[in-house]
């Protein structure tokens, strides 16, 4: 008897519980990116989109890599900005018109936060370069093609 009562009170009134809900939820950090970096990335995408626009992936990652290596040398300014705008070296960006695309921007990001893979300086189209002292100078240097550009030491 006893156990046919202890089953119904069980039956009607079960014992509270304690449930415990486990959530798992992804940690989650939110950055802003300063003016600074912002403008870096914008330049970056503007010059790559003006430089090699049609040109393979590689050869776009290469570009970022030039001016991220100049960044870096002691001959050249360090800083991104003066970089890209110093007297004579990216022509094809200051003869055009400012624009990028979703895809360059998201390679750009990509390489401007991991570690530069090259050691490249310096880019050329030897086919339609017009300084043809600096396209000799470029090509014996050590380096290589892309497509229509010979990235070079």
């Amino acid at each position: 008897m006893n156990i046919l009562i202890f089953f119904l009170l069980n039956l009607f009134f079960p014992k509270q519980q304690e449930i415990t809900y486990i959530t798992w939820l992804p940690e989650i950090t939110i950055t802003e990116l300063s003016c600074e970096t912002e403008n870096n990335l914008n330049l970056l995408c503007g010059l790559v989109t003006a430089e090699a626009d049609g040109e393979p992936q590689e050869g776009k990652e290469l570009v970022v890599d030039v001016v991220l290596n100049r960044v870096k040398s002691k001959y050249y300014p360090n800083s991104i900005d003066s970089v890209i705008i110093q007297h004579r070296q990216f022509a094809k960006f200051h003869s055009k018109r400012f624009f990028s695309r979703e895809e360059t921007l998201k390679l750009v990001r990509k390489r401007y936060f991991n570690d530069v893979r090259t050691k490249f300086i310096g880019f050329l189209n030897p086919i339609s370069s017009t300084n043809l002292k600096h396209v000799k100078w470029a090509l014996k240097r050590p380096g290589r093609y892309v497509y229509n550009h010979y990235f070079h030491l």
